[in-house]
């Protein structure tokens, strides 16, 4: 499988490049069945902590608000929305990859969907 993935970690609209890289990712799709991906930034004021501490996204989805006000020093609000933001492109992201055929074989996907709610 061939595959390209976008970070659209910018805030501008996602580019290809020139034309000539369009033309030649088209192509690849077209001839060698490339398949692109994209996955965009996390916005979630979670994702600096994230980042500067390393921290696990699967234990970070399982917290709950409470221990990120108490981890972080977040406020209730803060900490609610914060943990709305990352579980949204957590979710977003993972079906991403999962329509890739990225993730392993999990017995709770229901077409190309992680058995996650909406």
């Amino acid at each position: 499988m061939r595959l390209g993935a976008l970070n659209l970690k910018s805030k501008k609209p996602p580019t290809y490049g020139t034309n000539e890289d369009f033309t030649r990712l088209q192509r690849m799709k077209e001839e060698h069945g490339l398949r692109i991906g994209r996955l965009r930034k996390c916005n979630s004021a979670l994702w600096p902590f994230i980042e500067r501490l390393y921290l696990n996204l699967a234990d970070v989805a399982e917290m709950d608000p409470s221990d990120m006000e108490k981890k972080f020093g977040l406020n209730p609000f803060e900490a609610a929305g914060a943990q709305v933001d990352f579980l949204q492109w957590a979710l977003e992201s993972l079906r991403m990859l999962n329509s890739l055929g990225l993730t392993p074989d999990n017995p709770h996907d229901q077409n190309g969907d992680l058995g996650l709610p909406a």
